[in-house]
Order: C-alpha cells, then sequence, then structure tokens
C-alpha cells in the first residue's frame, strides 16, 4: 500500500518561483529542474521513511542536481511536503509555511 502525496501551497509556491528564476535562464535548464525535484518527491512518496530526521516529525530530501532540500514529514498514510528550500535561504524559514 503506498502512500498519497500532499504538496503544501507554499512549496507549490517555491516550485514555481525556482521554475521561473531557471526559466529566465533557459527553457532546458527549467524543464530539467522540475523533472528532478518530481523525481524525489517520487522517490519520496514510494518509501518516505529513507530519508533522514531533521526536526521532530520531519524528514530532508536533498536534491542532487540543484540546490534544494525538500522537508516533508508522515502523516498515517500521507506524505506532506511542506518546502522545497533553497539552500541559500535563512534556514528558520524552511518550517514556514
Amino acid at each position: 500500500m503506498g502512500f498519497e502525496m500532499l504538496i503544501s501551497k507554499s512549496a507549490k509556491k517555491e516550485i514555481d518561483t525556482a521554475y521561473l528564476f531557471y526559466l529566465d535562464r533557459s527553457l532546458r535548464i527549467a524543464d530539467k529542474f522540475i523533472h528532478e525535484i518530481y523525481k524525489y518527491i517520487l522517490e519520496i512518496q514510494s518509501n518516505p521513511t529513507q530519508f533522514r530526521d531533521v526536526r521532530k516529525k520531519y524528514k530532508v530530501c536533498i536534491v542532487n542536481r540543484y540546490p534544494f532540500h525538500i522537508y516533508y514529514f508522515i502523516d498515517r498514510r500521507k506524505v506532506i511536503v511542506v518546502s522545497v528550500f533553497h539552500t541559500s535561504r535563512k534556514p528558520k524559514r524552511k518550517f514556514e509555511t
């Protein structure tokens, strides 16, 4: 039985903002970015416990090709992505929704 994946509005906004940033540089780079983010989101969905704990109930998945971390938590059979966080931002903001 798989996990249901939910992406918060703030995480979607972070993805959209990053996509537009890369799109200003190149359509190819922007498309690769989206592909990479959703590849990791699907990996999280298929096995959410594989990534390390970072704070209380939160886990982090580090995106290898881009400077982003995906923060999420597990609630029963749901995985909720709370942030797709650029690593140059202030760390305290990664858990703000």
